[in-house]
């Protein structure tokens, strides 16, 4: 798993067209950080991520791996809402 995440987190900072010393700048860490969190290595905490996240355009759930997009997410909390109004 930290493998795919280390996939994700690459690939996301590559379609940023940032380098790594690029993204270690902005959020003012080591370079050999994002190196290790790419790697699967390490993973980067929380706050990190959200940083990571932001820069590159995207939701942590979506760097994490989560594929829902939200309009699907929307549609599953109607449907629920849906069943809990019927239930009454």
């Amino acid at each position: 798993m930290r493998n795919e995440i280390g996939e994700r987190l690459r690939a996301a900072r590559a379609q940023a067209r940032l380098t790594q010393k690029q993204v270690s700048e902005t959020l003012g860490i080591n370079p050999s950080s994002i190196y290790t969190w790419e790697r699967g290595e390490t993973m980067p905490a929380f706050d990190k991520a959200i940083q990571l996240a932001h820069l590159y355009g995207m939701t942590v759930s979506e760097l994490a791996g989560d594929d829902q997009t939200a309009s699907d997410r929307f549609a599953r909390l109607e449907e629920r809402l849906d069943r809990i109004e019927r239930g009454k």
